[in-house]
C-alpha cells in the first residue's frame, strides 16, 4: 500500500482532515524500536506532524487519496440516494455514525450529515438541542466534507454547502 501513496501527495486522514505527504522518516518513538513513517501535515493546521507507520496497514487504512471534482460530483449523486438505518437509541446511533466516519465513506457522511441536521431542524422547532454525540458527529462530519470539498474544489469552506445543494437541485 505504501506505493500508493507518495511524498508530496494530499491525502485525507482519518478525523485530521486534507494532509500532505512530506516526507518518509525513520523513527524510535518511545523505544520500540526504529520504524519508517509518513511524515504528514493537515492543511489546515501547519504547526502539527503526524506520524503514520509504513507497516501498519489499518493505520494506513485512515489514509486515503483525496477526491477530484469529477468524484465529488458522483458522491453527491450517491449521497442524495443512500438509505442508511436510523437509529432512535442515541448510543446505538453514536456509535453507527461514529463507525461511518471511521469508514471514510463520503457519500454515507453526507447522508449522515443530511438526516442529523433533518433531526436538529425538528429538535429547534420543539425548542430542544441535538444531544452532544450528535452534535459531535455532526461537527466532525461537516468539518471533514467542507475541509476537503472546498479544497479540491477551490472554493471557501462557507460555499461547500451551497455548492452540494445545487448539485442536488439539479
Amino acid at each position: 500500500m505504501a506505493a500508493e501513496h507518495k511524498i508530496g501527495d494530499f491525502v485525507t486522514y482519518r478525523q485530521n482532515g486534507i494532509c500532505r505527504i512530506n516526507k518518509i522518516v525513520k523513527q524510535n518513538f518511545a523505544g520500540m524500536g526504529e520504524r519508517e513513517y509518513f511524515e504528514l501535515s493537515p492543511v489546515y493546521d501547519m504547526k502539527t506532524v503526524i506520524f503514520v507507520p509504513l507497516d501498519s496497514e489499518p493505520l494506513k487504512a485512515g489514509m486515503r487519496h483525496i477526491l477530484s471534482k469529477e468524484e465529488i460530483d458522483g458522491i453527491i449523486n450517491e449521497a442524495e440516494h443512500e438509505e442508511l438505518e436510523w437509529s432512535n437509541d442515541t448510543k446505538d446511533r453514536a456509535q453507527k455514525f461514529g463507525d461511518i466516519l471511521l469508514e471514510g465513506d463520503r457519500a454515507k457522511i453526507l447522508w449522515v450529515i443530511k438526516v442529523l441536521s433533518i433531526y436538529k431542524k425538528e429538535l429547534e422547532e420543539k425548542k430542544r438541542k441535538l444531544y452532544a454525540s450528535d452534535a459531535k458527529i455532526l461537527s466532525t462530519a461537516e468539518k471533514a466534507i467542507t475541509e476537503e470539498f472546498s479544497f479540491v474544489l477551490g472554493i471557501k469552506r462557507e460555499e461547500v454547502l451551497p455548492y452540494i445543494l445545487e448539485k442536488i437541485g439539479k
